[in-house]
């Protein structure tokens, strides 16, 4: 007897701003539903709510509390990135009520989750959630009740990050937001003086590059620099998967949050200092084979155990019962 695959109701509040050519619409399918959508473990619907009151003249909890009393979907897991209100307390909670009432589970999807305000955010919905997915794989200062956090990793979407056969003709680069991250500032101007190639962009959100874009780059890079973004409390970034899925030798900054899932100068590079990024990277860009064995230890740990598959089997797991396999 074939068993039928959970249905979950994603809720976005608008469709993403970056370049969208590459057929990537939001931010949640990029992080979220484009690698559960890749395991072909559950199907999905998407509503964006701004659209829908847009399309419908309606206000959006309205439309989506009909929406899942007619449809009855396993799971419903909203998108909160707005600091103060997810799209409209009143009519989220309208949302969060007929979820209850259908007996059907709510994870609030948070990104950015050490900021104080989101927070405070997160504690004053526990009311109406079952349990918060703050994409971070350390518990947050100042939470109520743990127990309903599922601290995970960000599963890298396997349609771009992946071993590919394109050359990697990019030495070393650093992708990823700089502006008004002080913690990143000092990294191009420090390998620059020390004369180490260095490919340095935005990322999606400073230089709008696509995703794709965003990923051939880290496909085709030898080495890869990551720095998690939260000094007081190590955010482990989704870079971390995306290069080790595409088999690039990943350094990081020293912090305890990625030394939960690999191990240091095994799995990846280590770094305490600027002066020993300059020489890690000069290293390993003069001994390919010590950079190939790291960079396929990082990999094979990414394929083994922190797959897609691997994020939504514990999601499905926690919230839904070991029932749903």
């Amino acid at each position: 007897m074939t068993r039928r695959r959970p249905h979950v109701l994603f809720l976005e509040q608008h469709d993403w701003p970056q370049d969208t050519s590459d057929g990537i619409v939001s931010h949640l399918e990029l992080l979220i539903w484009g690698p559960l959508q890749s395991t072909g473990m559950a199907t999905h619907t998407a509503l964006y709510v701004e659209r829908l009151e847009r399309e419908t003249g309606r206000p959006w909890g309205d439309v989506v509390s009909r929406y899942i009393a007619d449809r009855k979907p396993d799971l419903v897991m909203p998108f909160s990135v707005d600091a103060e209100t997810p799209y409209g307390r009143e009519q989220y909670e309208e949302v969060a009520r007929t979820c209850r009432r259908c007996g059907i589970p709510v994870v609030m999807i948070c990104t950015d989750p050490y900021q104080t305000d989101r927070v405070e955010l997160a504690n004053s919905l526990l009311d109406h959630v079952d349990y918060h997915l703050p994409i971070s794989p350390l518990p947050i200062p100042g939470v109520l009740d743990h127990d309903r956090y599922l601290y995970l990793w960000t599963p890298a979407d396997p349609r771009y990050y992946y071993r590919s056969t394109e050359r990697k003709d990019i030495p070393l680069s650093f992708i990823g937001e700089r502006m008004g991250r002080p913690e990143r500032a000092w990294i191009e101007p420090c390998l620059k003086r020390a004369g180490v190639p260095l490919l340095v962009g935005g990322g999606r959100g400073e230089e709008r590059l696509s995703t794709a874009r965003y990923a051939q780059i880290q496909r085709t890079s030898q080495m890869g620099i990551d720095v998690f973004s939260h000094p007081a409390s190590p955010q482990l970034k989704g870079r971390v998967f995306e290069l080790t899925a595409c088999h690039t030798l990943l350094l990081e900054m020293a912090n305890a949050a990625i030394e939960l899932f690999f191990e240091p100068d095994v799995d990846y590079i280590s770094v305490h200092s600027p002066e020993e990024l300059v020489s890690k990277c000069r290293f390993y860009l003069d001994h390919e084979g010590d950079r190939t064995r790291i960079a396929h230890a990082g990999w094979r740990a990414t394929m083994g155990r922190y797959t897609p598959g691997h994020f939504w089997s514990h999601v499905f797991d926690r919230v839904l019962g070991r029932g749903w396999r």
